[in-house]
């Protein structure tokens, strides 16, 4: 029974109806309202004539009411209505009326009515910057409100979704027409509690519990609680199954802070009975959100709060090998933002991630879906995609997962066009999603990596990227490894000249070698300057070759971020090398590698940004994969490159990313065994690296290439 029919009964009953007034009436709505009992609280204004109709201030809680129970021609009426006749209405109408056409995804207006709100607030209010953030997601939500959709979207309808909330689906790995999620509705287990866990059936909200829907005929319904040996009096949220459907995960507490993930399976004693047990992994319920994503048994994807992040809810990683699970491990600065990253899933191709985030730089509404790919030969993961109307809008959208079928998708929205607070959603694409086919190289997943990441780190002993000479490989009497260093002094310490001369030795012999020197460096705030630091700090190993007798034509210098690892040493700068030439590869392969890199592949394409002879400013280039700096010793011209694609398809479609996304002309170069190719020498390999084909048929008909 609502609040306010029980209130207005018990006063009827008690004859003392006409002693509630009406500022009485305003506190009770109020309170309503910040315990989120919208209809509660509209029920009690609605009541006296006077605040109805010409108490200002209740028909400004009228409309707040009517906008956040979806209402909002209502609240756009009662709010409009209000900025006439007065020179000093609350300046929150303005805020309400630009909420309102945010929600309805126009853009322009919601912005114009934001800086209406600004204009009318002070230098130091505090929902200025909240609603800075809101001017950002207009602005991108009027470039995205004209691209082609990707998919169509409904929502589940009145079978499944209510005016409360409706959250976390999950599809039944076993059954396609059954889903699972978890709500807070009339009916579950323990009714309406208030924030001591205590039943209050004015103020309360119900806890969480765990539902089912089918949709046997094509409409989704048939929705019913899950078994009361699941639900209880606490919060019960569902996480996901295990690959063959035995296992649930899902959490329980009392709180949303203050419980546990637990995996129930079902199992079959004479009678059937749950079995229940903890998880184990590292999750802290008081630092972690509840909304971990398990790939598999051994693989979970999850947000948390915990230190050491990059601000608000971060995305991490535990692995789970020989029968320990790893210490978790931060995804990075290519997905995680001084926001919030949240409800991750990886589709089974174990390298393309969804997650949603409130990134005002890149959203258009509070949460948006985001989508990156691990680039495994880079060792980090592509510029997040947006994933646009409709599957994004100006509500918060959330725990999005693909089924099974590539072409499907569900996930929960708070949009205004909903039945309740959150809603669930379908949604249909256009086009097949490769990434819901089965792995086809398990090394290219990202967890594959990290987990032999974990196998090395744990492993007794090996070898350090400071060994000694008489641990190195050797080519005859030459020892070629990799130097590190923190400043010029470490650079040309005994062990580094050796190296160095030894390289001297073999360029001035070999002529027609030529050698790149490759600078792995730690990134500060700008990639692009930190890179090109880099090269500058190699520079006088450059300049001692050519004294020692190298050609200054031999050298290139090559800035690459830091993926080495060393036991014994923390160095700011690394450095290993690659010799290309006739007979060079036979020395060099057998060079030692910095740990933590592999010999360069035979074929990569990066996409030249710019050329240009001096340093970007800036942060220009921190959201690309795969930055790399290069230049010739003793020229002045710097190439910024981007990417290390292992087919000329890729590299087009990034290509086409940069010029749709940031109007960049990037020209894509090939890279043999590491060093950068003419369209001389991609002829010449042309027959040995297949896929070069498509690259030089392209050239030919832009006019650069003669061809076959």
């Amino acid at each position: 029974m609502k609040y306010w029919l029980l209130l207005s009964g018990l006063l009827l009953i008690s004859g003392v109806f006409a002693q509630v007034d009406d500022d009485e009436r305003k506190r009770i709505a109020k309170e309503l309202i910040l315990n989120a009992k919208y209809e509660d609280a509209l029920a009690t204004l609605r009541v006296s004539q006077e605040l109805r109709y010409r108490d200002r201030e209740s028909r400004f809680l009228m409309g707040l009411c009517q906008y956040q129970l979806n209402h909002l021609d209502e609240a756009e009426a009662l709010l409009q209505a209000l900025t006439k006749g007065d020179k000093n209405p609350f300046p929150e109408i303005w805020l309400y009326l630009g909420k309102i056409y945010h929600a309805r995804h126009q853009f322009a207006e919601a912005a114009s009515l934001y800086k209406s709100y600004l204009h009318r607030i002070g230098s130091n209010h505090p929902s200025r910057r909240m609603v800075q953030d809101e001017l950002r997601r207009c602005a991108n939500g009027i470039q995205f409100q004209y691209r082609e959709a990707r998919a169509f979207v409904e929502n589940l309808g009145p079978g499944v979704n209510t005016e409360y909330d409706e959250f976390g689906p999950v599809l039944s790995p076993n059954h396609q027409q059954r889903l699972y999620f978890s709500t807070r509705r009339p009916g579950n287990i323990g009714g309406p509690r208030n924030r001591y866990g205590e039943s209050d059936d004015r103020l309360g909200k119900y806890y969480s519990d765990i539902y089912l829907a089918s949709n046997p005929r094509g409409n989704w319904g048939e929705v019913q609680p899950m078994h009361h040996l699941v639900n209880s009096p606490r919060h019960e949220v569902l996480l996901g199954f295990n690959k063959d459907g035995s296992a649930m995960y899902f959490y329980q507490g009392n709180d949303w802070f203050n419980g546990s993930v637990t995996i129930d399976s079902f199992q079959q004693g004479g009678s059937r009975r749950l079995s229940s047990d903890p998880f184990l992994g590292p999750l802290d319920p008081i630092v972690d959100q509840a909304a971990p994503h398990f790939y598999s048994t051994d693989v979970v994807l999850f947000a948390s709060r915990r230190s050491g992040g990059y601000g608000g809810y971060d995305l991490y990683l535990t692995v789970r090998s020989k029968g320990a699970w790893s210490e978790p491990v931060n995804l990075g600065p290519d997905i995680n933002t001084p926001y919030d990253e949240t409800t991750p899933f990886l589709s089974r191709d174990g390298k393309t991630l969804y997650y949603s985030s409130n990134d005002s730089r890149r959203s258009i509404g509070g949460y948006d879906v985001f989508k990156s790919t691990y680039l495994a030969e880079a060792g980090r993961w592509l510029p997040p995609q947006h994933l646009g109307l409709p599957v994004n809008s100006a509500g918060d959208d959330t725990h999005f997962r693909l089924a099974s079928d590539g072409f499907t998708s569900f996930f929960c929205s708070s949009r205004k066009d909903g039945f309740g607070r959150r809603d669930l959603y379908i949604a249909y694409f256009n086009d097949f999603l490769t990434e819901q086919e089965p792995v086809n190289n398990l090394s290219e997943t990202y967890f594959h990596q990290f987990r032999q990441r974990v196998t090395t780190a744990s492993a007794a002993a090996r070898p350090s990227a400071t060994a000694s000479a008489a641990d190195a490989p050797r080519q005859g009497d030459l020892v070629i490894r990799p130097i590190t260093f923190r400043n010029r002094e470490e650079l040309f310490n005994k062990d580094n000249r050796q190296v160095l001369d030894q390289l001297a030795g073999m360029l001035s012999e070999h002529a027609d070698w030529e050698l790149v020197i490759k600078v792995h460096a730690e990134t500060g705030a700008s990639v692009s300057e930190s890179l090109y630091k880099a090269i500058e700090k190699a520079t006088p190993a450059a300049e001692y070759l050519v004294r020692q007798g190298a050609s200054a034509d031999q050298l290139t210098l090559r800035g690459k971020m830091n993926h080495f690892q060393t036991r014994n040493v923390n160095p700011e700068y690394a450095v290993d090398f690659s010799l290309s030439g006739k007979g060079a590869g036979q020395a060099s392969g057998q060079w030692q590698q910095l740990e933590g890199q592999t010999p360069d592949p035979p074929l990569v394409y990066r996409l030249q940004i710019a050329t240009l002879n001096s340093s970007f400013t800036g942060n220009y280039m921190n959201d690309f994969p795969v930055p790399v700096v290069e230049k010739k010793y003793g020229q002045p011209r710097i190439h910024y490159l981007s990417g290390a694609f292992d087919t000329y398809i890729a590299a087009k479609k990034w290509q086409s990313d940069l010029k749709q996304r940031l109007a960049l002309r990037a020209e894509i170069i090939p890279y043999i065994h590491g060093d950068r190719a003419s369209l001389n020498t991609a002829e010449e390999w042309r027959n040995q690296l297949p896929d070069l084909k498509a690259f030089l048929d392209d050239q030919a008909k832009a006019g650069k290439f003669p061809g076959n």
